[in-house]
């Protein structure tokens, strides 16, 4: 089997997870995972069977097909259930990276020394646009649950400043960003409503940490979270 003789078969294996069933087509230590498929490498061996996913350039790329193995093993039910494995560990959702949680956390400790310097009508705003940029930062898959929970709050705070603003104060800017104020009269229950939104949310990030890595980067996301209740003066 050569590589044009693979490539005439794109019409029914493109893309596609397929089973592999013939003689002479695999080397008695079979193939690495995404090796090329090369004539040279193929023997006269046994018939072997293998599972995996046949990869096809485009239309005139001159790339090389490239057969992704799920196992080499030798025939019977085995092959399936090694494809099985296969396709769930190039889908399965791995942790976080150290350098996403540091972000969050500096966004975080920004926030608090940003808003906390802001006159208390203001500071209910600065906090959510805080944390929505938080969430944004939590780009990956592994943080998709963390993301939700902030932007959830984020909203939420979003609203409760809406409903309380003042305007007869104009906003202010500060490093380019523009917050809005809300009725002194209203500040002290809406700064309370938030500490009470933030902290929600820290407690259920923290429920939903898990184990091992994703433990220890949900629970430092968490705390981060919940320290920017402090920041809010009645």
């Amino acid at each position: 089997m050569t590589i044009d003789s693979a490539t005439s078969l794109s019409s029914r294996v493109r893309a596609g997870i397929f089973f592999l069933a013939a003689a002479s087509l695999l080397r008695p230590d079979g193939l690495a995972h995404g090796t090329p498929l090369i004539s040279s490498q193929f023997s006269s061996a046994a018939p072997v069977v293998a599972s995996g996913v046949l990869l096809l350039p485009g239309p005139g790329s001159e790339e090389t097909p490239v057969l992704l193995l799920a196992s080499d093993g030798g025939g019977g039910g085995g092959g399936r259930d090694s494809l099985n494995t296969f396709s769930q560990s190039r889908t399965e959702v791995l942790p976080g990276s150290e350098a996403t949680v540091i972000r969050l956390e500096r966004e975080m400790q920004q926030a608090q020394a940003v808003c906390s310097n802001l006159p208390p009508e203001y500071q209910a705003d600065c906090l959510q646009q805080s944390l929505g940029r938080g969430a944004s930062v939590l780009n990956e898959p592994a943080y998709s649950q963390a993301r939700r929970e902030i932007s959830r709050a984020q909203r939420s705070i979003d609203r409760l400043v809406s409903r309380n603003i003042d305007r007869s104060k104009p906003p202010i800017r500060v490093n380019g960003r523009v917050y809005r104020a809300v009725k002194k009269t209203a500040v002290a229950k809406v700064n309370r409503e938030a500490r009470r939104i933030v902290a929600e949310t820290e407690t259920k990030l923290l429920r939903s940490a898990g184990t091992g890595k994703r433990k220890t980067h949900y629970t430092r996301i968490a705390r981060a979270v919940g320290s920017t209740k402090n920041l809010l003066r009645s």
